[in-house]
């Protein structure tokens, strides 16, 4: 199956990549996908088909973002299901992939021993999902908090295994509002060292 591309404006200043879980047609995330062009207007948008190999996302991921001149830092996933595996194990394994993932009734393959600050990882699930208990994304993010990670985990009571339009307004939000752990952080040092200056001139 080849990809969807919703949008592909040159110069791109961010990258986009949706991909849906295993099984499900691809045709289901353009909807969302326009949703993200509306918002993003500068931003290269396309659908991929599912993926299960952390490996052969890697090298997708690479393609496109040489493809479209855009780097990690501007780049970002939504995957679902089992993509959504794949795409944690990416953005485990390799600091320069992925500035945002969020990922949809999915999981880590294992769960992390460290986690770098370059990804913000947002885990979204139904409490109600069958196949994947909403379990796996709260003990996720209990691990993610020890390791000091930048994430945020949000659960559904009311919603099974789907992609609703709550989700997808909770990812829009997210977008336009989250700033990155590490961001804060250079910020406070910054601000930090600021002080110390403005001490030793006093």
């Amino acid at each position: 199956m080849t990809a969807i591309t919703v949008a592909l404006p040159k110069p791109a200043a961010l990258l986009f990549v949706l991909l849906p879980d295993v099984g499900q047609p691809l045709d289901e995330l353009q909807a969302f996908g326009q949703r993200i062009a509306r918002s993003f207007p500068y931003a290269a948008v396309v659908c991929l088909p599912a993926e299960t190999s952390a490996t052969a996302l890697w090298q997708q991921l690479q393609q496109w973002q040489a493809q479209m001149g855009v780097n990690h830092e501007r780049t970002c996933v939504v995957a679902l299901g089992q993509s959504g595996t794949a795409a944690l194990d990416v953005a485990v394994a390799h600091e320069a992939a992925i500035a945002r993932l969020y990922v949809v009734g999915s999981r880590f393959s294992a769960l992390p021993d460290s986690m770098h600050l370059n990804t913000c990882v947002h885990m979204l699930h139904g409490k109600a999902d069958p196949v994947m208990p909403f379990q796996a994304a709260t003990e996720a993010g209990a691990h993610l908090r020890a390791l000091d990670a930048d994430f945020t985990v949000d659960v559904y009571p009311m919603t099974g295994r789907e992609f609703t339009d709550e989700m997808q307004e909770r990812i829009l939000h997210l977008l336009q509002n989250h700033v990155p752990k590490r961001l804060w952080k250079e910020a406070m040092a910054q601000s930090a060292q600021q002080q110390e200056g403005n001490d030793t001139v006093h």
